[in-house]
């Protein structure tokens, strides 16, 4: 950060924070959620916890509706995705994958209907229009798989990130094949932050950016 950057500090949480999202709108409201068992949603100019959703696992991922801003996607841990809603402050459905753990989901930029997450070794994605079982499912690394994104510039690709070796897979949905495999290193000045650069064809980099959980928000 430079000494410029105004730092605050958003304190709420019991345990460990594993995601943290601003809203898609207007910016003024971030969503985390973590090993405490809760979502909770923020006012960043207040500085202001909002709403808590209570969950049943440990939350590992949080993503805002791009269409419904008041709509929030939380991935838990043991693999059920839950969906809340922020005008009524209550669940409105769950998804399961099936197997755990889950450790990151994300709704599709391209179709708001879809949701796709990564549990277990496998990305599974979801048509939260039609059923709760998955509208598909394929093995995305051996040894376990980690971070799942959609592609902001092509509805059939996404990309994830799993072991053995911090693999990078890009995946196309209208075909079976793998677009690309890569590995990754950690960041190499500081240990806690992963940075994850996935190359999409005809387009610049990716990149993701996770840290290692914390009670309070920076």
């Amino acid at each position: 950060m430079k000494d410029t950057d105004n730092l605050q500090v958003l304190q709420g949480h019991t345990d460990f924070v594993n995601a943290v999202t601003f809203d898609p709108s207007e910016g003024q409201r971030v969503a985390s959620t973590g090993d405490d068992l809760t979502c909770r949603v923020w006012n960043v100019e207040a500085q202001e916890e909002e709403i808590v959703f209570r969950l049943t696992a440990p939350g590992m991922a949080v993503a805002w509706h791009s269409d419904e801003p008041l709509k929030l996607m939380v991935g838990q841990k043991d693999g059920l995705i839950r969906f809340f809603s922020l005008d009524n402050q209550l669940p409105v459905m769950s998804l399961s994958c099936g197997v755990s753990p889950l450790m990151d989901c994300d709704w599709s930029p391209h179709n708001s209907l879809l949701a796709g997450a990564v549990a277990g070794t496998d990305w599974v994605v979801f048509d939260t229009s039609r059923s709760s079982m998955p509208l598909e499912r394929r093995q995305a690394h051996a040894e376990g798989a980690q971070r799942f994104r959609w592609s902001r510039c092509h509805e059939s690709l996404l990309a994830t990130l799993g072991r053995p070796e911090r693999q990078i897979h890009v995946f196309n949905t209208r075909h079976q094949q793998v677009v690309t495999a890569a590995l990754v290193d950690t960041f190499p000045t500081s240990p806690p932050l992963l940075l994850i650069t996935a190359l999409f064809p005809n387009v610049s980099r990716v990149a993701w950016l996770a840290s290692e959980g914390n009670a309070a928000l920076l």
